[in-house]
């Protein structure tokens, strides 16, 4: 028998001890408007080692082994919503010609 649990209770695993640092909640806020890490690390004047690092960390402390996993734990704690308020900041590429 599987003692794993069911996903809402995986996120739930959250250690509140680990508050989000400010910087991880601006990458937390890229990675749901959907900012690949190279584009993150343009968008904060980083390495790309750096905004991977922070990536990880979130990933991690949120217990999201999956993108999906860290926006659905963001928007049930409020730091992201599903309003035309949150839209993406990220200008979609332009097809060529």
């Amino acid at each position: 028998m599987s003692t794993t649990l069911p996903p809402t209770q995986q996120e739930d695993r959250f250690k509140f001890g680990d508050r989000l640092t400010p910087r991880e909640l601006e990458v937390l806020k890229l990675i749901c408007d959907g900012f690949s890490t190279r584009e993150i690390a343009a968008a904060l004047n980083v390495r790309f080692k750096t905004a991977a690092a922070h990536r990880a960390h979130l990933m991690e402390k949120t217990g999201s082994g999956k993108v999906v996993r860290l926006y659905r734990w963001a928007l049930r704690r409020g730091y992201v919503s599903l309003g035309e308020d949150n839209a993406p900041t990220k200008t979609p590429p332009q097809p060529p010609g």
